[in-house]
């Protein structure tokens, strides 16, 4: 035994120090239970001969009792001299390690004094000993005290900075202390297992001396390479007390990708140390790894039931025989991100090929995924305790409803500018097909939705404050085929037997022979399902949820003259088998005559009548319906841009009914039209026993219908129904002006002055144009003053000065591996808008580098500059560093003592983010980046400070697709909360605008959200 150990002082030697200084029971230079919480080394044997030749007739008991007393109160024992050495030394080396200044007059143990109560302030243990150096310390340190500063040699200053200030089983409490902070979920039915993040263990190790444990277990090895690749393994020895194994598995190469272990790998001895150490590490070794949803990591592994998933919370939103659907809330993988939410679909046994196809189509869009897709964030297979094993996909959360349910919830659009917007959504959902059908190159694969309906398209919240701005996003791809084509091959799928009331005629199956096997399909059945659900979107935009449910009734009663249909339960489908329901026609001609003057609506109609519920042959693909689709969105509304196609004939109608519309005279009759020599020919209708429009088909409506004979003029508005909007099922008026055909006469009327509409665009003055060539001269002009300086550059920022002056201005730059080809750009860019900026800001521009945040420099341009080359540019998570740069930069500079005491306001602040925007392929909203900018906005608003207190400005290196669409979707943060204080714009655009975008919301919106 090296010496005494008195890291559990007896209660004897306590009672003992408190006899000799009664007056310190209450209080004393450090509290019994600081004394209890640190544990005292092992006297090296030059100490403990020391000790005992100042008492060589007392025992060990009492050289204890000793070491206690000069512990508690150094300066009252003189026999302790060199114990209280020892505790000097100790603290002399950590005012050094914590750079504490040391007064020339202090005595060593009024130092330890001071050590002490730091250390508990830093949570770290100060009298780890080193044994090896320990001596030659104590021996160089002066025998007797004097009022003069102990005199260090090199040697002994060295010695100080080697010990170690980390003892194992006390930082393994803390590490047990640590995972109680997180919970997640295993396959065990577990409530709430523990884990620990890296992320956390990251932080935890980066503030304790790592290099100090790896020497004292002869582990050769730098901290780098400990922290890149054996930091869990390393953490899971300390937690379980087994770090003198840490040298023996790092020899073998056994690191963190090879955990958790489940058997002993090959190298594995077989004695009892080894198999005590693989029993203790098979029992605690998922705390150190859990799961991840990191994208590209997770996919078709097989988990064990102990796996820990970082899921803290879950919502079922569906149940099913074979699939559970749960909305999950996983803890945050990195420091300062957020909570990330993801829908988990589960299938069990009975689901497994389900679950296949939806893989194998997730997989085959990994190389062309789209904004209107689900995102895929991963898969996975677990098993559970009763060998029963579930199939899990994690998709993107849609922070919204499906489009049915929108449609229950939601009022038709009352404008038609509203009702576009509603269309742009399917333009989306053309581009989302386009991707699913298109064969990617690098794959091959080809994918056929079969089951696309309103509860299969997710409802996105609106990117702006307008409701009706929405986005589609197609989901449930439990019926799609994936395949691969090859050279020659046609573009045949297998129908699955998808859902049939929004489907193809070719892939239907009301007769007995169509259901016996797997009929050959194309991609352009999904076509015909859009088309079905677009048609349904038209009548809703008109009539609303009542008009929509009375136009379902309407197709099932004829389904239902159609034997095989109504015996196979296909009611309500849009088809007969061959051709186009007659409903549907009768639908949508009445929605022509009803409102001639939506342009967009009426021109939708036709494209889904000529291009969509058309014969296979005849239906264009998703990428010409998209461009078509936007194209008469985009078009100008005018009459003369919509040339409907004559009617279908009429089935057998009564006499006595009318049309409601009323034309103005600049509208001319459908009837006097001839189609255009391109479109298909019509289909002829079949007459319907159900009367015209929609009469539903029941024996007595007719008689009880009480007529309103009010007749429509252009000053008095059209009847309507009971809630407020037209519907088809509305008693019909005959109106002036029209015969009984349905024609109207327009020289009959008079055309009403049409009042301005609510939504034409406001004109805007056009901002002073100030270029990068035109920057350069005038920074050339400004150093020299050689360079001609053109005078209306001179008023551009002299204008430009008059709307920022006074604003603090920062550069954040992402420094990036994608950044880094445009680092000649980048110092130029910084070079002219950081000295133009500088004429504004009196205090002088500031720079942060992602890398080095919350460092800032705050220098001349000319120093500045040499720090870019500086950089690695090799940063990878851009999120986690802005998160970091907004938390303790930015938002720090929004409160201060004298702002809260209102004797000052915060200086608004310009920040330029120099970025690429790519974040990342494929991924949601804006890649997490909204997260922190989000939360900075709540703030501003919390605090009562103006939009334009902080603004942010992205400049965008090159032209990445996902990076255009993330900086696009940060282009609207702060919308709804009436606080827009982002902008994006090109590099290569305006400078004027680039100063003036985020806090004029003129020049933000101009082009805002196009990429």
């Amino acid at each position: 035994m090296d010496g005494i150990q008195l890291s559990q002082p007896s209660s004897k030697c306590a009672t003992y120090a408190t006899h000799l200084h009664p007056q310190r029971r209450r209080s004393g230079a450090f509290s019994a239970s600081i004394r209890h919480s640190i544990a005292l080394p092992r006297m090296p044997c030059s100490l403990k001969a020391s000790v005992r030749r100042a008492r060589p007739r007392c025992g060990a008991n009492y050289q204890a009792h000793l070491l206690s007393h000069a512990f508690l109160r150094p300066n009252s024992c003189r026999d302790s001299y060199p114990a209280i050495l020892f505790y000097a030394s100790r603290a002399l080396y950590l005012c050094l390690s914590l750079n504490i200044p040391v007064q020339a007059s202090a005595h060593p143990a009024s130092l330890l004094n001071i050590i002490l109560s730091r250390a508990v302030t830093y949570s770290i243990d100060p009298l780890r000993n080193s044994r090896p150096t320990l001596q030659t310390l104590v021996q160089r340190l002066p025998t007797r005290h004097s009022h003069s500063p102990p005199r260090i040699s090199v040697a002994a200053h060295r010695a100080l900075r080697s010990m170690s200030s980390n003892d194992v089983p006390i930082l393994g409490e803390q590490l047990g202390r640590m995972k109680l902070q997180f919970h997640g979920q295993d396959g065990t039915g577990s409530e709430r297992p523990h884990y620990i993040p890296r992320y956390r263990l990251e932080a935890f190790w980066e503030a304790r001396n790592i290099d100090a444990i790896l020497r004292a277990y002869s582990v050769n090895k730098p901290k780098g390479v400990i922290f890149q690749s054996f930091l869990c393994t390393f953490s899971l020895l300390v937690y379980i007390n087994k770090v003198d194994f840490l040298r023996w598995l790092v020899e073998r190469n056994i690191k963190d990708a090879t955990f958790p272990l489940e058997t002993h790998p090959p190298s594995w001895p077989d004695t009892p140390p080894y198999l005590e150490l693989f029993e203790a590490i098979t029992k605690s070794q998922w705390i150190f790894f859990p799961v991840t949803f990191e994208q590209h990591e997770l996919y078709n592994q097989v988990f064990s039931p102990q796996h820990i998933f970082p899921i803290c919370t879950e919502e079922l939103i569906k149940a099913g025989d074979i699939i559970q659907v749960h909305k999950i809330e996983t803890n945050p993988s990195c420091a300062g991100s957020f909570p990330a939410t993801y829908v988990r679909k589960t299938y069990n046994e009975f689901g497994k090929a389900q679950y296949k196809r939806e893989v194998k189509t997730f997989t085959s869009l990994q190389s062309r995924s789209s904004p209107n897709i689900i995102s895929f964030h991963g898969c996975y297979q677990q098993e559970r305790p009763n060998n029963a094993i579930t199939y899990n996909l994690i998709l993107g959360f849609v922070e919204g409803e499906n489009l049915e349910e929108f449609y229950t919830t939601m009022s038709p659009p009352p404008s038609p500018s509203e009702a576009n917007m509603i269309w742009n959504a399917f333009s989306g959902v053309l581009e989302g097909l386009h991707h699913l059908h298109l064969a990617a190159i690098d794959t091959g694969f080809q994918t056929i939705h079969q089951d696309i309906k309103p509860e299969n398209l997710l409802v996105s919240k609106p990117a702006s404050s307008q409701s009706y701005d929405i986005g589609l996003v197609i989901i449930d791809f439990g019926y799609s085929h994936t395949k691969v084509l090859t050279t020659g091959q046609d573009a045949w799928g297998i129908d699955l037997h998808g859902g049939q009331v929004y489907g193809a005629p070719e892939a239907s199956h009301h007769a007995d022979y169509t259901r016996l096997g797997r009929t050959p399909i194309t991609p352009k059945v999904d076509i015909w399902s859009l088309g079905c659900v677009m048609s349904e979107a038209a009548i809703w935009i008109k009539c609303g949820w009542q008009g929509l449910e009375k136009y379902r009734k309407n197709r099932v009663a004829e389904t239902r003259t159609l034997p095989r249909f109504n015996e196979a339960g296909h009611g309500g489908c849009f088809h007969d088998g061959a051709e186009t329901l007659s409903t549907v026609r009768i639908a949508h001609d009445w929605i022509r005559r009803t409102f001639p003057d939506d342009f967009v609506t009426l021109q939708v109609l036709d494209m889904i009548e000529k291009f969509m519920l058309v014969p296979q042959r005849d239906r264009q693909d998703a990428q010409m319906l998209c461009e078509r689709l936007v194209k008469i969105i985009q078009a100008p509304s005018s009459t003369d841009a919509y040339s409907p196609p004559p009617p279908s004939s009429p089935p057998a109608r009564s006499s006595s009914v009318r049309s409601p519309s009323v034309r103005s005279s600049s509208v001319r009759s459908p009837s006097v039209r001839s189609p255009p020599a391109s479109s298909p020919p019509r289909i002829e209708t079949r007459p319907t026993s159900f009367g015209y429009p929609w009469t539903p088909p029941t024996g007595h409506q007719s008689q009880n219908t009480t007529t309103n004979t009010t007749p429509a003029t252009p000053q008095s508005p059209i009847p309507t129904s009971a809630t407020g909007y037209l519907t088809p099922f509305s008693p019909m008026v005959e109106l002036p002006g029209s015969q009984p055909n349905g024609v109207h006469h327009p020289e009959s009327f008079q055309t009403p002055t049409p009042a301005p509409r609510p939504d034409s665009p406001r004109l805007l003055p056009s901002s002073p144009i100030l270029t990068f060539d035109q920057l350069r001269d005038w920074y050339n002009h400004a150093k020299n003053r050689r360079s001609h300086v053109d005078p209306r550059v001179e008023d551009v920022v002299r204008k430009l000065g008059n709307n920022v002056k006074g604003r603090d201005h920062i550069f954040f730059v992402d420094v990036s591996q994608s950044m880094y080809q445009y680092l000649p750009e980048i110092t130029e860019t910084f070079k002219l808008m950081a000295y133009l900026a500088k004429r504004f800001d009196p205090d002088g521009v500031e720079v942060c580098f992602s890398s080095e945040v919350p460092s800032i420099h705050k220098e001349t341009t000319s120093k500045l500059l040499p720090r870019f080359n500086e950089q690695n540019w090799d940063q990878i998570s851009f999120e986690d560093r802005i998160s970091t740069f907004i938390d303790q930069i930015v938002i720090p500079r929004l409160s201060s003592w004298h702002q809260k005491l209102g004797l000052t306001k915060p200086k608004n602040l310009t920040i330029f983010v120099l970025t690429d925007g790519r974040w990342g392929q494929g991924r949601e909203r804006a890649a997490g980046i909204e997260n922190p900018i989000l939360k900075l906005i709540k703030v501003i608003l919390k605090k009562g400070l103006s939009r334009t207190q902080v603004a942010i400005q992205f400049l965008r290196f090159g032209d990445d697709p996902d990076g255009k669409r993330y900086l696009s979707f940060l282009d609207h943060c702060g919308t709804k909360d009436n606080c827009d204080c982002v902008d994006t714009k090109p590099i290569d655009g305006n400078i004027f605008d680039m100063f003036i975008g985020p806090i004029n919301p003129d020049i933000d919106n101009d082009g805002e959200g196009v990429p």
